[in-house]
């Protein structure tokens, strides 16, 4: 099975993602390639940018986050690695051979046009950019996406936010094939994390990187005993869509709020990418164990 890869140009998670998809997929599937997204799918000039985050995460947070990034291009310039991986994923695809191809937007003629010709039999969406109809229907059996989140609960931006902000005693990541309808489709892959009064947001989503290579080569798995796409409701799990609820980017009272409850991350957390010193319980709910 040909597996190709679009991911986000991100240092912190993607990374350690495309290594431990990698080990999974070896002497199993073939990825033959990988797409590294440059941009962001919403079309913001700096200033609303720095606006947005300062109005989320506060002027104190933003520098904090402002350290991070410098100290995370100073690690990939010195070719520092922790736990396991660069922080560049580009370095990460090249020390494991799989070719690049760089791009700003995914639905571009030209980006489409090297896709088909690799003929792949499932795409992997890692990025945040919107897959259009004719991406869509490039790969042989189906593209899927990662998801942090219990869909076809807090489908849209910022799930784990809006899942801790309301309270909710887990939260998860779902592996799904992917329709026209922004996270819909079939449940292919599900995980549940239990939260606990000392989880931030950094952490949920950390922790949910620590296991995606894993939960994304377990829907691998299930979608290499099917020949097309019309089979996918048989290992499927089509989503309730009379329970999805689709959230966009938080407003400042909603981060206001959020600051109430819980933290956005703790500076140790910044500084170890993933904190696997802290326990969390992951247990696989689909397919159901």
């Amino acid at each position: 099975m040909k597996i190709y890869l679009i991911v986000a140009d991100d240092p912190s998670f993607h990374p350690i993602v495309v290594r431990d998809l990698f080990e999974y997929c070896k002497n199993k599937y073939d990825i033959i390639g990988a797409s590294v997204v440059s941009a962001d799918a919403r079309k913001l000039s700096l200033r609303d940018r720095i606006q947005e985050q300062v109005d989320l995460y506060g002027v104190r947070n933003v520098s904090a986050l402002a350290l991070q990034s410098i100290i995370y291009r100073w690690a990939k310039f010195f070719g520092i690695w922790q736990q396991g991986a660069p922080f560049d994923v580009s370095i990460m695809l090249n020390k494991l051979n799989i070719p690049i191809f760089r791009t700003a937007n995914i639905n571009d003629p030209s980006h489409l046009e090297h896709i088909e010709k690799d003929r792949p039999d499932v795409i992997i969406s890692c990025n945040h950019q919107i897959f259009r109809k004719r991406l869509l229907e490039i790969p042989r059996l189906a593209c899927i996406n990662r998801h942090t989140s219990l869909l076809p609960h807090y489908a849209g931006l910022l799930p784990v936010f809006w899942a801790l902000l309301h309270d909710e005693p887990i939260v998860g990541q779902t592996i799904h094939t992917m329709e026209e309808m922004i996270d819909g489709g079939y449940i292919v892959a599900q995980e549940t994390r239990v939260v606990t009064p000392e989880t931030t947001l950094y952490a949920a989503y950390s922790q949910a990187f620590a296991s995606a290579g894993k939960l994304l080569g377990t829907a691998l798995d299930r979608l290499s005993t099917i020949t097309s796409k019309e089979e996918i409701p048989a290992i499927g799990k089509e989503m309730e869509i009379a329970q999805r609820k689709y959230f966009s980017y938080p407003k400042k009272g909603d981060a206001d709020l959020f600051r109430t409850k819980r933290r956005f991350f703790t500076l140790r957390q910044l500084m170890t990418r993933v904190p696997l010193s802290e326990k969390y319980e992951t247990t696989l709910v689909f397919p159901e164990t």
